[in-house]
């Protein structure tokens, strides 16, 4: 699964719908870019990141909270 997505304003409980998925194991990987950054290669020490891995197994998963973010070490 590789969404390239702009969420816009995300609030608990937002919820997407995506159609032709395979089941399986997948890690959701969340990049925050900071105004002045490179997109779209997160900028060391500016910029957040947070993955989570979860397993699709039937209709819907949900995100686990928090969605722990941390600044970009190195890319």
């Amino acid at each position: 699964m590789n969404f390239d997505l702009a969420p816009g304003n995300v609030t608990p409980g937002d919820t997407v719908e995506y159609k032709d998925v395979d089941y399986g194991t997948y890690t959701l990987a969340m990049v925050i870019y900071v105004a002045g950054s490179n997109y779209p290669i997160p900028t060391s020490g500016v910029d957040y990141i947070g993955m989570q891995e979860f397993s699709l197994a039937n209709e819907e998963f949900v995100v686990e909270t928090p969605f722990e973010l941390e600044l970009v070490d190195s890319f």
